[in-house]
């Protein structure tokens, strides 16, 4: 929907709105007016947001933007990118792709076992380098665990989102930041293999605890790698956001950047 036009919708759901403030009558008109033209908005919005919340579409690897060839080259040992579109291909996700290397294993009673791994504090990543914050619209992160023949693997995805027409237009800053961040990913992330007592400004050590159960799945319990959202976060990071639902606006009950709910509805579950 262009600007111009909901500029229009808002400004006639204003006068109604005005009108009931001074106390003036009401028409049946005027309400459904205010329901025709939220409707109208609300639901362009939600289109619009998840075109930006869903990007799945992997960048085809022979796309010949600046942007998409200055980084595609950018990985280390530990960590890669990697890059998405909306369908509409207005929107890019960047994810770093992090492998958590192992430290330690402690097996304690009842066959648990403490696993220390390396983690990226995501948070940190937009107070480090501010120069982010004006250019993407969100960041969120991702973990996954799993055991293969007694071997725990861990990996942790930042991914960082942002509209295409930044990226083009914003090239050299965002890939000077990108490279940045992975050098000092792969810096601490060996400072910390050597030293486990160390700790760095995006990489720390965390605690899993795992245990084998009964039917012979392992229990692995990662929520030590996750960071939340609260009062304090900067609005850009939005922790481990996930859209199930294509109707978010009225299914969602905290937006994650927002620091209260929406809702005092709770699960009964």
């Amino acid at each position: 929907m262009q600007k111009k036009l909901v500029k229009t919708k808002l400004d006639e759901i204003s006068n109604v709105r005005n009108a009931l403030a001074h106390f003036r009558p009401l028409k049946k008109e005027d309400v459904e007016l205010v329901k025709q033209n939220g409707n109208h908005i609300l639901n362009s919005v939600e289109k619009g947001l998840l075109n930006i919340f869903k990007i799945n579409d992997v960048v085809p690897t022979n796309t010949e933007e600046k942007w998409y060839k200055s980084l595609s080259n950018i990985e280390n040992e530990y960590c890669n990118l990697t890059f998405y579109q909306s369908s509409d291909e207005k929107w890019i996700k960047i994810d770093i792709n992090y492998y958590c290397p192992n430290i330690s294993e402690n097996t304690s009673f009842f066959d648990n076992t403490q696993y220390k791994v390396l983690n990226i504090v995501s948070p940190n990543i937009l107070s480090e380098f501010s120069g982010y914050k004006d250019k993407l619209i969100f960041i969120s992160e991702a973990v996954s665990s799993n055991m293969e023949e007694n071997d725990l693997k861990v990996f942790k995805n930042i991914s960082f989102v942002f509209s295409r027409s930044v990226l083009k237009k914003y090239n050299k800053e965002i890939l000077e930041d990108f490279k940045k961040v992975l050098n000092i990913i792969r810096k601490e992330t060996k400072l910390i293999k050597e030293d486990h007592l160390a700790r760095g400004d995006l990489i720390v050590s965390s605690q899993i605890n795992i245990y084998k159960k009964n039917n012979g799945n392992w229990n692995i319990r990662d929520e030590n790698l996750k960071y939340k959202t609260d009062e304090n976060t900067l609005t850009e990071y939005w922790g481990n956001f996930n859209i199930f639902s294509n109707d978010f606006i009225s299914t969602t009950y905290n937006y994650p950047w927002m620091p209260v709910s929406t809702s005092d509805f709770v699960l009964p579950f």
